[in-house]
């Protein structure tokens, strides 16, 4: 179970440091607000019954909507095949498995 939670926290932590370093690369100068809000975040995680998949929330900032628009994903425990599995204009967060596993 430990190794199901790492890969959860990877993908968490994985978008901050893809964003932190391009802004290191591009000038070295205090985040702002602005930078803080850009950074898509992650929450939500549902592991499935049989534990082999993980579907979570990750909300971007949408600047003309002045909102966070949350959109589900689903990934293999074991980090492999991350796709997104909605694209509504409005997010969509709070996936749950089924009894069945679907």
């Amino acid at each position: 179970m430990p190794g199901r939670w790492f890969v959860l926290l990877t993908l968490a932590v994985s978008p901050c440091l893809a964003f932190t370093s391009a802004v290191a690369a591009q000038s070295r100068r205090p985040m702002t607000l602005v930078d803080l809000l850009n950074i898509p975040r992650v929450g939500d995680p549902q592991l499935s019954l049989d534990g082999k998949r993980i579907t979570f929330a990750l909300a971007k900032t949408d600047w003309t909507g002045n909102r966070r628009v949350p959109q589900i994903w689903q990934i293999n425990a074991d980090g492999t095949q991350l796709h997104r599995l909605t694209s509504n204009e409005d997010g969509a967060a709070h996936a749950r498995w089924s009894p069945d596993g679907s």
